[in-house]
């Protein structure tokens, strides 16, 4: 199912409405960002291979432009010397930077708003290893565009009634409501259950030498 059809499924059961006007469909994608969200947040551990992502920076003067939708960094990379920098405080950058070591290939950096700064403060590409945001989902998007695997897709209808009960209150009895809340938290499970039942990342161990 893509966003739009996921957004209309769940006015049909919550409002019962087959032609919603653009405001009611404003917030029913509103509803079902608010249960995508929720839903990946509760699956992260499980996610974050699909997350995981590169960026070149180009710094100036150790200054560079970090990517929009950056989450967390894991590994910054000098592409000329190919090796790791070090990530520090700003307060211990301040400290090294007192010494008058200022020269060379960069060896630390550390994060200061939207930019990536290191020290020394050269001017070279760092490659950059991160984990992207979750972007919400917009109108017509794909069936790609959703993170969770496409068999749990109709999940989020539960999830998108269920936040509607919280933001509409006083449309719902409760006997739906519990109903909705019971298809939501059993969705959950299974999402959990079968990414948890897949490999995320190769297992790398140590030869064994019988020598």
């Amino acid at each position: 199912m893509n966003v739009n059809e996921l957004r209309d499924r769940i006015l049909e059961i919550s409002h019962n409405e087959v032609a919603p006007d653009t405001n009611l469909k404003e917030k029913a994608l509103s509803w079902l960002n608010s249960a995508y969200q929720e839903l990946v947040s509760d699956c992260m551990p499980y996610l974050e291979q699909l997350l995981e992502t590169a960026s070149d920076v180009v710094t100036t003067s150790g200054e560079g432009t970090l990517p929009n939708d950056l989450a967390r960094i894991l590994k910054v990379v000098d592409h000329q010397t190919k090796s790791t920098l070090l990530q520090i405080s700003q307060a211990e950058a301040y400290e090294k930077d007192v010494t008058g070591e200022v020269t060379g290939p960069p060896k630390f950096y550390w994060i200061s708003g939207d930019s990536l700064m290191t020290y020394p403060q050269n001017s070279t590409t760092l490659k950059v290893v991160y984990f992207k945001q979750i972007s919400d989902l917009i109108e017509d998007g794909t069936e790609a565009e959703i993170l969770i695997p496409k068999q749990f897709h109709h999940g989020l209808v539960w999830g998108g009634l269920v936040w509607s009960s919280i933001f509409e209150r006083g449309f719902t009895n409760q006997s739906d409501l519990k109903l909705f809340q019971l298809k939501w938290q059993e969705i959950k499970r299974e999402l959990k259950l079968s990414l948890a039942s897949q490999p995320t990342k190769l297992i790398r161990v140590k030869p064994y030498d019988v020598a």
